[in-house]
């Protein structure tokens, strides 16, 4: 799973919303045309800001299809972040974060040991009994009513 990161006041935060948000970026290039038809594409100039509109709903599929990678969010300030791998025999607590180390970012979670559950007490008979005929829908009752049905038309 890729999760997209932006970087905020309180540190990194998930870049999500159904809000089109207006990110900023610099650039250093143009294109020059001239007046007599000519075009020069990607020329160097003195760095300028472009505002885009940027939806986090279609930059997550971006990236999940494989169309946009690191490069393409830098620009807006945006970095994928590493998903949190849970430890065996652990679970997440609490709400998520990032953490940036040697300039990468990664999802961390506190966890805590999954408790172990109560080993079930051991069952007597009719317990056991019970169990099996409430898998049936049948009470004790019932089952002991039909034996007797049959007991009583064997005799007859």
């Amino acid at each position: 799973m890729n999760i997209v990161v932006e970087k905020t006041d309180a540190g990194w935060v998930r870049f999500s919303g159904l809000e089109v948000r207006t990110m900023e970026i610099e650039v250093s290039t143009c294109t020059i045309t001239y007046g007599d038809g000519r075009v020069e594409v990607d020329q160097p100039c003195p760095p300028y800001k472009v505002q885009h509109q940027l939806s986090p709903m279609r930059v997550k599929q971006l990236v999940d299809q494989g169309l946009w990678t690191q490069d393409s969010l830098s620009p807006y300030g945006l970095k994928l972040a590493t998903e949190f791998a849970v430890p065996e025999g652990k679970r997440t607590v609490g709400a998520e974060s990032f953490v940036e180390e040697n300039g990468a970012v990664s999802q961390v979670f506190e966890v805590e040991d999954i408790p172990i559950p109560d080993p079930e007490p051991e069952l007597t008979v009719d317990q056991k009994i019970d169990r099996m005929l409430g898998a049936y829908g049948v009470t004790r009752e019932q089952m002991l009513a039909m034996i007797q049905a049959g007991l009583t038309t064997d005799a007859a």
